[in-house]
């Protein structure tokens, strides 16, 4: 993965980061959908994250 793909999957993560926070903070009415949505939301980006981990590994060996 290149600097500038890192540089942009930071950001990216940090404001995820950012907007569940204030939705947490918040507690809106349609808490329980957004809820729903940012777990959906985290199943695929730890899936994501640990392929490009093992795809990396095995890159490498």
């Amino acid at each position: 993965m290149t600097e500038k793909g890192k540089n942009k999957l930071h950001k990216i993560s940090l404001i995820y980061c950012v907007l569940y926070l204030i939705i947490y903070i918040s507690n809106i009415t349609f808490t329980q959908y957004i809820d729903f949505f940012l777990d959906v939301f985290a199943v695929i980006a730890v899936i994501y994250v640990v392929s490009r981990l093992v795809k990396g590994k095995n890159y490498h060996e």
